[in-house]
């Protein structure tokens, strides 16, 4: 598994941190955009509370993908910044979850 974005139709998230064994469903813009801007910047989760097994079994097909029922983005802490993480989200189309994570990582940028 990789460190992954994903994000479903319905206007949640979920953060999959594989080095850290870490996964977390997120509502809340603002709390996402918090971790991952944390996570990219010090590549530390270690102390997060909320862990969710659940969330960590959270793995899209290619079938709900293209139904659009899901968009996964892949994090690579080497490359990806806060800046270039929320380009990414906002060159996304139709997608209001998206729209509001690149909004809240604009800030934190």
């Amino acid at each position: 598994m990789t460190t992954r974005l994903i994000l479903d139709n319905g206007g949640g998230y979920t953060l999959q941190l594989d080095d850290h064994d870490y996964a977390h469903a997120y509502d809340d813009a603002q709390q996402i955009a918090s971790d991952i801007a944390a996570y990219l910047r010090t590549g530390n989760a270690n102390g997060w509370d909320g862990h969710d097994d659940d969330a960590m079994r959270v793995d899209p097909t290619d079938a709900e993908i293209r139904n659009g029922g899901y968009r996964v983005i892949a994090i690579d802490r080497v490359t990806d910044t806060v800046a270039s993480l929320a380009a990414e989200l906002t060159s996304i189309d139709g997608w209001d979850n998206a729209e509001k994570l690149a909004e809240k990582l604009s800030k934190d940028a």
